[in-house]
């Protein structure tokens, strides 16, 4: 029996120091991560996930990089610090273990910008955890240097700023960022651990003729419409969006329908714009009540 159990303790011995030289960077090609790590090659990063260290590295599938607008894929390919600055952003510094992760805890990146940690419970009853939107596939993968965990979707975009610092820099909100500063809500849609369904410039041009000219006239009325745009009870990326949800804006209820991609009917055309506060989708009709 002695010998027999000498022989299981070595075994686990040997699987331990087998374990010890494993890299980040070698799990994450291991477990099919071949994009992101030939994209942190590219960017001068993959000596970081080598060496001796204490990192977590968020790894996506290859097919995640395939899902990006063409315009990103082409910013990866040819923009060096663009490419950077993103593969930065799947870099957290600390070892992290899934069991302590908090809802809507902010972990540190080497890019700078803090990930946003959610856990939602969905239709189905299953908790889905993300990072900044993107769910988590497998977790708490130890290696020499650190966790790795791997990601259904590229975590993007690397947030700059807040709900309204997004709207004020975007060629595509110029009548929101308008009603927003004529409202004086700017601090309303900077607030943490918040929701903002964002009508684009197209959906404002929808709006019967005279409704927005009367809106803007009637600064109580204005704050309201653009207050039930506002989830300020946490953040809710599309993940953690499926039909028949019911969130509670600053002004009243709205109903996620059709597997999460509308709200109270209007659809969301652009969803998980990472902001400092939340997030931001994008919708093409705005949510005015009866």
């Amino acid at each position: 029996m002695a010998s027999v159990c000498c022989g299981v303790f070595l075994l686990l011995t040997a699987v331990s120091a087998v374990r010890d030289n494993v890299t980040l960077f070698d799990d994450a090609n291991y477990y099919g991560a071949t994009s992101l790590t030939d994209y942190l090659t590219d960017a001068g990063l993959s000596s970081m996930v080598k060496q001796p260290g204490n990192l977590s590295l968020f790894a996506p599938v290859p097919t995640a990089f395939e899902s990006l607008p063409a315009t990103v894929n082409n910013s990866l390919n040819d923009d060096p610090s663009f490419r950077k600055n993103l593969m930065s952003y799947h870099i957290v510094t600390g070892s992290m273990v899934s069991a302590f992760f908090n809802n809507e805890e902010l972990l540190p990146t080497v890019a700078g910008a803090a990930v946003r940690i959610n856990k939602y419970i969905v239709k189905s009853g299953k908790e889905i955890t993300t990072v900044s939107g993107s769910p988590v596939l497998l977790s708490d993968l130890p290696c020499s240097n650190g966790m790795l965990f791997m990601m259904k979707g590229v975590i993007y975009p690397v947030p700059t700023g807040s709900a309204f610092d997004y709207v004020a820099g975007s060629d595509s909100f110029s009548t929101l960022r308008l009603a927003i500063t004529k409202a004086s809500l700017s601090q309303e849609f900077a607030a943490d651990h918040q929701t903002v369904f964002a009508p684009s410039d197209a959906a404002f041009a929808r709006l019967p003729p005279g409704v927005l000219d009367s809106l803007l006239e009637n600064i109580p009325r204005l704050r309201g419409v653009l207050q039930n745009h506002l989830v300020n009870t946490g953040t809710f990326f599309s993940a953690g969006l499926y039909e028949g949800l019911v969130l509670q804006s600053l002004q009243g209820k709205l109903q996620i329908g059709v597997g999460g991609l509308t709200v109270n009917g209007s659809n969301i055309t652009t969803a998980d714009t990472t902001v400092t506060n939340g997030v931001l989708h994008t919708i093409d009709s705005v949510l005015i009540q009866a």
